[in-house]
């Protein structure tokens, strides 16, 4: 039986072949909507720089300038891969899996800041939220009730609990579980 888990990939290669790809597609819609114009003519009404790039041959609409964004502008980022023996139930590992934890809880944005408010547990089961299990963001006064997307109105909360929360059979009082985790 093999893992996929560890199977690796060359990200840069990927995002090359996508790039070549994409480029085929629009010298194809080019040639498409514009069939009677010459290749020099359609370069220079869709291909140009972008500020802050080398790269010249950029798909652009000029008029409205829009830009095709490339693939291989993505930043890649390198993870380090977890043994297989490595369990996050083992007392001697604990110290290991708090500290990947903690990098986790560094995301920026709104779900950043509500792991980090949450320390990285689920309101409702306190199990870590980065489990490998999927997140969903909760709203604990629906919108339809007149809840809003302000953080002090979500939180973040696995998908089985979510599932449980929202369920018709789920216990009248389950929304006292949505206080935020002090553990």
């Amino acid at each position: 039986m093999t893992h996929h888990y560890f199977r690796t990939g060359v990200s840069k290669e990927v995002f090359a072949a996508l790039d070549g790809f994409m480029y085929r597609r629009a010298q194809r819609y080019m040639q498409r909507r514009h069939p009677r114009k010459s290749g020099w003519w359609r370069t220079q009404k869709y291909w140009g720089r972008v500020s802050g790039r080398q790269d010249r041959w950029v798909f652009q609409d000029k008029e409205r300038h829009g830009t095709l964004r490339k693939f291989a502008w993505t930043t890649i980022i390198r993870h380090r891969l977890v043994p297989s023996t490595y369990s996050p139930d083992d007392p001697t590992l604990q110290d290991s899996w708090s500290q990947r934890r903690q990098r986790t809880h560094d995301t920026p944005g709104r779900a950043g800041q509500l792991a980090r408010r949450q320390h990285g547990r689920c309101p409702v089961c306190h199990q870590a939220l980065d489990n490998g299990e999927e997140v969903h963001v909760h709203h604990v006064r629906p919108k339809r009730h007149g809840g809003t997307d302000d953080l002090t109105n979500l939180r973040l909360v696995l998908h089985t609990c979510h599932r449980q929360i929202h369920s018709i059979s789920a216990p009248l009082g389950v929304r006292r579980l949505l206080e935020p985790c002090t553990r």
